[in-house]
């Protein structure tokens, strides 16, 4: 059985995710799952760098879009209607 190689990176500042990473990634792209899985990433630190996850409608939208993004890959423990009511909680 070969074994994989597989690296981590460790940053601490998203600019340096948004410079390194999602560069990298735009220049040389992934395929299938992981491919949305970048694509969601790309999504919650163009929303982050826009500030939209200050206010409760663009919590929201970043919610709704990872949860539709992501749907039927794995059992969830919460509903999105249970999420988006803790949500309203907490704004």
């Amino acid at each position: 059985m070969k074994h994989k190689q597989a690296y981590q990176y460790h940053l601490v500042k998203r600019s340096l995710l948004e410079q390194q990473v999602i560069s990298h990634f735009d220049r040389y792209p992934l395929l299938g799952r992981r491919a949305d899985q970048f694509e969601m990433l790309k999504f919650v630190c163009d929303q982050l760098q826009k500030g939209r996850h200050r206010d409760l409608e663009g919590t929201r939208a970043i919610v709704k879009f990872i949860y539709a993004k992501s749907s039927g890959r794995r059992k969830r423990r919460f509903t999105l209607s249970q999420c988006l009511r803790r949500l309203e909680s907490l704004f």
